[in-house]
């Protein structure tokens, strides 16, 4: 399974059951992309992925990547080089503001393998994780199967309600949440905002086979009653008992 230069939040195991679950030759569309993990396996692996994204900084980043890799590669080793921690945790504020897309795009690379959380504008700086392997996922990225567009908009669901019903919907959800007192609170400029509500009404009014992959909780089941559920260990198998899954997926269609 080819792997992704760039570092997921929540490092999905479950990419052999999704690909279970959608034929190959199959399209399918999946929003709230970011780091591609699960979308370039199933790229890979023979399916046609149309990826959205709400953050222009995720679209850039990859457009550049698939563009010109070295480039950023070239960037990234000459600011490895003159690594300094606190000029990186002020750079966590302000990285999207340098106007070469290129500069961007390699502040969003060296932050997300530097991050603790994987995510560009928060968590602990390490070192650790940027070494010459992932400099060779970003060097030799395939875009097969592959399309990634933008949406013009906060609104990540509104485009696949337009889709036809003989598509597949992938949603890398992560971490979930009932949304309460989230109004006004900050977000990193690579986070897309999450209702859950919505994503379950989606489920009820889509006629497209729609996966939905989330960390494990204990609330996911009542939550999501009435649809079918599966629970992910970290070994990327199914299990029954919820204490040993690490992701559910939920989805509005029968599963193996």
């Amino acid at each position: 399974m080819p792997a992704s230069p760039i570092k997921d939040p929540y490092n999905f195991c479950c990419a052999s059951f999704i690909k279970k679950q959608i034929p190959r030759n199959s399209v399918v569309n999946t929003t709230l992309f970011f780091s591609g993990q699960l979308e370039f396996a199933l790229s890979a692996a023979g399916r046609s992925v149309n990826a959205l994204t709400t953050k222009y900084v995720v679209y850039e980043f990859w457009k550049c990547a698939f563009h010109d890799p070295h480039r950023i590669i070239k960037i990234a080793e000459f600011m490895y080089e003159r690594k300094d921690p606190n000029m990186l945790y002020y750079l966590q504020e302000d990285w999207p503001t340098y106007k070469d897309p290129y500069m961007r795009s390699c502040m969003f690379f060296l932050l997300n393998r530097f991050s603790s959380t994987g995510e560009q504008s928060k968590g602990v700086l390490s070192y650790d994780n940027y070494n010459p392997i992932v400099l060779s996922r970003l060097k030799n990225l395939d875009s097969k199967n592959f399309t990634l567009n933008l949406i013009n908009s906060d609104n990540f669901i509104e485009p696949l309600h337009k889709k036809p019903d003989d598509e597949y919907v992938l949603m890398p959800v992560g971490n979930f949440g009932y949304n309460l007192f989230e109004h006004g609170m900050n977000e990193g400029w690579e986070t897309t905002k999450v209702n859950h509500n919505q994503l379950k009404d989606f489920l009820h009014q889509t006629n497209k086979k729609t996966l939905l992959v989330y960390n494990q909780h204990n609330a996911l089941p009542s939550f999501f009653d009435g649809f079918n559920i599966r629970y992910i260990n970290q070994y990327g198998a199914v299990t029954k008992n919820p204490t040993q899954a690490k992701e559910v997926i939920i989805a509005n269609f029968r599963i193996d």
